[in-house]
């Protein structure tokens, strides 16, 4: 991803005058990355370059699974006219993570034990996609924005771990995982990450709010 970006870096820089570099940092609510840190750069009044990411997204529950979001991306901007609206790229990587807790009923050493365990998923996944916004600058720099988009997945991997905070239950902790209780449990951890990890989405930037240097 990097070379990527000194790539664009040296095209664009190569292909447009540099009269107007900036620094602009900016944060951003939308989907399914829900808060976004960015930092990015005008190369030009035509380009924008930068790279944006979200390390405390909030948990959201679906089906009493706990599902959160690790992202980062970078994307450039082409603003045809010099004006508010552009067309854009985006490449990034993203790790959903898919948690469930529930109690297990199992026999060990001959005795029927109910056992809390938890199933945590790990979704990791590259995508790539196009979008198209608008970023509205006033004078001071002060500016807000939103754009849409459609996130492609691609090179998915997942997987499931279980973990118990009973000291019985972590020595039999294989046993655990064959009941159908834990794999049911699994199941819908699976499917719930999933949905966000490894699906193609809309991509959804709601509001952006930033400054311009």
């Amino acid at each position: 991803m990097i070379r990527i970006l000194l790539f664009l870096v040296f095209m664009i820089a190569n292909a447009t005058p540099l009269h107007a570099f900036t620094i602009n940092p900016s944060a951003k609510i939308g989907l399914p990355h829900p808060f976004n840190l960015s930092l990015s750069t005008d190369l030009s009044d035509s380009w924008e370059i930068g790279v944006r990411g979200t390390f405390l997204s909030p948990s959201l529950t679906v089906s009493d699974v706990s599902v959160h979001v690790h992202n980062l991306n970078l994307f450039g901007r082409y603003y045809p006219w010099d004006g508010a609206f552009f067309v854009g790229a985006f490449l990034g990587k993203h790790h959903v993570y898919a948690q469930k807790t529930d109690n297990v009923t199992v026999t060990l050493l001959g005795t029927p034990s109910t056992i809390p365990v938890t199933a945590e998923g790990i979704i990791t996944a590259l995508y790539v996609g196009p979008s198209v916004g608008w970023r509205f600058t006033y004078e001071s720099g002060f500016f807000f924005g939103l754009d849409l988009g459609v996130m492609f997945p691609f090179s998915p991997s997942t997987t499931v771990e279980a973990s118990t905070t009973d000291s019985l239950g972590t020595l039999f902790i294989e046993a655990l995982k064959q009941t159908d209780s834990y794999q049911t449990m699994e199941a819908d951890v699976t499917r719930n990450g999933n949905n966000i990890g490894r699906t193609t989405l809309p991509y959804f930037t709601f509001l952006e709010l930033g400054w311009r240097f």
